[in-house]
């Protein structure tokens, strides 16, 4: 993918969609912006950027970040897909329109649900092994 045209997204409260549009890029843009960071800190640690807090490694992302927002951008995923069809000229909010969509989003909520309870209680039985 040529990432040279590729801008940030930034979410915003009044469009919808656009979390999953800035989760989308930043994913495409994960290696530019892993590189982008780690210069960044080097640059601290060298003391060729002052100002800069000393913290700016905190804004590097871990692998386990980058999984938690593809999973987030997974569950994003279909009503994304539902916003688009839905607002096409021949869909005006009717019913036979918007049940098929809510029966799809609510088990999709339903099994993500499951998935990251079984997942945090694996990771509090693990956390709790360790302490």
């Amino acid at each position: 993918m040529d990432t040279k045209a590729l801008a940030l997204v930034r979410g915003n409260t009044t469009r919808w969609g656009s979390d999953y549009d800035a989760l989308t890029r930043a994913l495409d843009l994960r290696g530019p912006l892993e590189e982008f960071a780690a210069s960044a800190i080097r640059r601290n640690e060298d003391g060729e950027q002052d100002g800069l807090p000393s913290s700016l490694h905190y804004d590097e992302l871990s692998i386990t970040d980058w999984d938690t927002l593809r999973g987030i951008m997974d569950i994003l995923e279909p009503f994304h897909y539902w916003q688009l069809k839905l607002q096409q000229e021949e869909h005006f909010g009717q019913l036979h329109d918007i049940f098929p969509a809510m029966d799809e989003l609510l088990g999709r909520l339903e099994e993500s649900n499951q998935l990251y309870e079984s997942i945090s209680r694996r990771h509090n039985v693990a956390h709790y092994n360790f302490d």
